[in-house]
């Protein structure tokens, strides 16, 4: 057992250099370029999911953006930074720090389809605008609420007006569908594979439009 006389006069006597617990990296410069760019790496934030088809979309900022010129540098080799307010995608949060070929881009099928898009054909103007590559920098995309808007606007309509937007991601690789199947009507299990075989036709008939895309998943939860 410590004696506690003896404990309370360790605790006052000075520290060596070895024994103070260090609040501060100092070393980091002159370690390897090669070992301080994937430190940078490291520190990204992981991939996000960003609307396109919301006026607010708020995603965090990389921190590396601000340590140093260096971090700096090698963040921009993967996000698309808009510091200045006249060249925010717009108004977005989240196109002042858009990462296309990192982040998934999302929208709602039914929102866009049955409301209109104002918001998200400005937004896909300015991306084509803006970012390089455009549209065809995004490699992730998720459509959701397929199922209520099959059931609103009826099978044709939904597929003509996806693979209208569709025709603007060249560059895509992952495509996710999602949604809810309905008991009976357009959006029934039987007319949810109808949609499904049309989609992955559709991209395969279009190979030469998009010759990335090596995954498409429909995922339909049931009533």
């Amino acid at each position: 057992m410590v004696d506690p006389a003896t404990a309370v006069a360790d605790a006052a006597a000075p520290k060596s250099d070895l024994q103070v617990a260090a609040t501060t990296f100092t070393l980091f410069n002159q370690a390897p370029v090669e070992l301080r760019l994937r430190i940078w790496r490291c520190a990204l934030p992981a991939p996000r999911t960003f609307r396109l088809d919301r006026m607010r979309d708020k995603a965090e900022f990389p921190v590396t953006l601000w340590v140093n010129h260096e971090s700096r540098a090698e963040t921009e080799k993967y996000y698309w930074v808009a510091l200045d307010p006249s060249c925010r995608l717009a108004g977005l949060d989240w196109a002042v720090c858009f990462a296309p070929t990192r982040d998934e881009a999302l929208f709602s099928a039914h929102d866009i389809i049955r409301y209109g898009g104002a918001i998200f054909n400005g937004t896909l103007n300015n991306i084509n605008m803006s970012v390089p590559g455009g549209l065809g920098a995004i490699r992730q995309l998720e459509v959701t609420d397929i199922g209520d808007i099959i059931s609103a606007m009826g099978m044709f309509r939904v597929m003509h007006d996806l693979k209208a937007v569709f025709w603007g991601f060249s560059g895509l690789e992952e495509v996710t569908f999602t949604g809810n199947t309905k008991r009976n009507g357009r959006a029934s299990s039987e007319g949810m594979e109808i949609f499904k075989t049309d989609m992955t036709q559709f991209f395969a008939q279009s190979k030469a439009r998009f010759s990335k895309v090596y995954s498409i998943k429909f995922v339909f939860a049931e009533p």
